[in-house]
């Protein structure tokens, strides 16, 4: 048996009286972190996109060389552009401007462009990644592109991380006193419900928050307009596993949701437990269960997401987050206390039928997506 007790506290903010806990430190930071590991995936699935719009490489005076003069192959590619021309490499695409060049066209009919908003390059394959074709092409003739795209996907992670932030504190938050609290304690006690450090969040609200907030900003956002809801959720999936993971560590710290007793020789004993159980008994670290069992998949959905092509099929990965996840929820609830002051007895208990649901959503969105591909190629 292991004995725990630290201090719950790092210090508290003077004259404010508002206590900084560890549960608040390991929630900060993982969003820190998972700020950039999302970044780092979309700018890499930008980068690696076999569909590439006129529009998103088009700038200022684009075609202009030193002289101010138009660069007869840059005029090419547009215009090839322009009509829809495929061009899988290097070789292909210099036979292409050749014949362009041979044809009496007026150099005007590259000013069409502009207007076509859904002219696009694509690879003739959807292999990932293949570097010869036609993206090569492109990143040479206009390499100020890349750095605007750069820019875009972190103009993108900047707005979309407080939308993020919001709707994991407001839905985590609600689904507490809704699924977990008596209504009855938060109408005595009304600025209790603002006071998040003495524990009260649920990841199914959490969940389901987040994906009405990413909804949402997918709907009013311009900064990458191509990109899609399911997308977002699925380059969200491995950030999330991460932050899930320091989230329960936090939890460990806090002496909250707490697992049943047991003689196992990893038991754990809480010296000051939050919901004010008895201290001192051994028990199952299940914060220590959730933490690692969201840091191993977290690991494999980053190497699904950098080696694999799961990406480029929209709600694969978020149905690998959602289906795992809330199984491995769904058993490891059996090995701990009840929550729930609404759900005291039955069956299951009230995170195992909060994750039923999530489960089937999960499902829902990775054989739907492998339909949806049948009927149209990437």
């Amino acid at each position: 048996m292991f004995f725990w007790d630290p201090s719950k506290e790092i210090f508290r903010i003077p004259y404010l009286d508002i206590p900084i806990v560890w549960y608040g430190v390991f929630f900060a930071c993982s969003f820190y972190v998972g700020y950039y590991l999302f970044l780092s995936s979309l700018t890499r699935y930008l980068s690696n996109f076999p569909e590439v719009e006129a529009h998103e490489v088009l700038q200022e005076n684009p075609c202009l060389d030193g002289q101010g003069e138009v660069s007869k192959t840059k005029k090419a590619i547009f215009y090839l552009i322009a009509q829809g021309e495929k061009i899988s490499s290097k070789q292909t695409a210099k036979r292409a401007i050749n014949r362009f060049m041979q044809m009496e066209k007026n150099w005007q009919d590259v000013a069409l462009l502009q207007g076509r908003k859904q002219s696009s390059f694509r690879y003739t394959n959807v292999e990932f990644p293949k570097k010869t074709a036609l993206r090569l092409v492109v990143e040479s003739l206009f390499p100020g592109w890349i750095y605007k795209l750069i820019d875009q996907a972190r103009q993108f992670t900047d707005a979309f991380l407080v939308v993020l932030i919001a709707s994991t504190i407001i839905g985590s938050r609600l689904f507490h006193l809704i699924f977990y609290e008596r209504p009855a304690y938060y109408l005595q006690n009304p600025l209790i419900i603002f006071c998040t450090w003495k524990g009260g969040l649920a990841s199914h609200g959490a969940a389901l928050a987040i994906m009405i907030g990413t909804w949402y900003f997918m709907k009013r956002q311009k900064i990458l307009a191509r990109l899609s809801f399911l997308t977002v959720l699925d380059l969200m999936a491995a950030p999330a596993a991460f932050i899930g993971g320091w989230i329960r560590m936090g939890n460990f710290f806090n002496q909250e949701i707490l697992g049943t007793p047991t003689n196992l020789p990893w038991a754990v004993a809480f010296g000051h437990p939050m919901d004010g159980s008895s201290p001192f008994i051994p028990r199952h670290p299940v914060q220590l269960y959730e933490s690692f069992g969201y840091f191993f998949l977290f690991a494999c959905l980053l190497y699904l997401v950098q080696k694999t092509k799961l990406v480029w099929r929209q709600g694969k990965l978020v149905g690998i987050f959602f289906t795992a996840v809330f199984i491995f929820r769904f058993f490891i609830e059996f090995f701990k206390e009840r929550q729930s002051a609404i759900l005291s007895g039955g069956a299951l208990t009230m995170g195992q039928m909060l994750s039923i649901p999530f489960i089937f959503l999960g499902l829902f969105f990775y054989f739907s997506s492998k339909r949806s591909l049948k009927k149209k190629e990437l």
